[in-house]
């Protein structure tokens, strides 16, 4: 299965390559095909598509680079709406002060005036990283790989699983496809496509319990 799951990959960054920026985007944000998000939304109607809010979200953007266009993304959506955010409930939870000192906005500032064959020459990414503070570091941890929490969700969220999730009221309630959900877990629960983390960003969807002003 890791050799499909490899090969899926392979195909999904060659097909990805052919789409406009945005659906990239969108695809990459939500782990999956933008088909497979339509499947999933298809009876919500009056759902608003995902397109309109990257519009909103680029409206003031003024870079055409897709380069530079997913940086201004990540300043003004994955850090403070993702990465920030978890990191400091996770941290606070545990009592724990997190600091960000890459963050210090003059080094940002300086940063993102940098240009692009430098930040990330041919295919190396965190050039600048490992040309400055990387210097001050040994070798061998340089060298390393990434060594991340990653939970086996593949493995977790197949159909069986899923069914216990369908009569949520949330089901109803964002206008979720049963039968969608059913299907994309039977393909992941068969090996036939890795679409862990999709559905576990369906299942905390299912499981929310909040309500900010959203329609019933």
């Amino acid at each position: 299965r890791d050799r499909r799951y490899r090969i899926q990959r392979l195909l999904g960054v060659l097909k990805a390559a052919r789409k406009p920026f945005q659906d990239r985007l969108i695809s990459k944000s939500a782990w999956a095909d933008i088909e497979f998000l339509e499947q999933v939304i298809e009876e919500r109607r009056d759902a608003r598509p995902v397109a309109d809010y990257l519009d909103e979200v680029f409206r003031d953007c003024t870079f055409s680079d897709p380069f530079y266009k997913l940086m201004y993304f990540h300043f003004q959506v994955s850090l403070p709406e993702r990465m920030l955010t978890k990191v400091d409930r996770v941290s606070m939870s545990a009592s724990l002060e997190c600091r960000t000192p890459f963050l210090d906005h003059r080094l940002v500032e300086l940063t993102a005036g940098v240009h692009r064959d430098v930040k990330m020459p041919g295919t190396q990414r965190k050039h600048l990283l490992l040309a400055t503070s990387g210097k001050l570091l040994p070798e061998k941890l340089l060298a390393a790989p990434k060594k991340g929490f990653v939970p086996p969700l593949r493995e977790w969220l197949n159909e069986d699983v899923m069914a216990k999730y369908m009569e949520s009221e949330n089901m109803y309630r964002f206008g979720l496809s049963r039968d969608a959900m059913i299907k994309l877990a039977n393909l992941n629960g068969s090996g036939k496509y890795d679409l862990g983390h999709f559905l576990w960003m369906l299942l905390l969807l299912l499981e929310w319990k909040g309500s900010n002003g959203l329609p019933d």
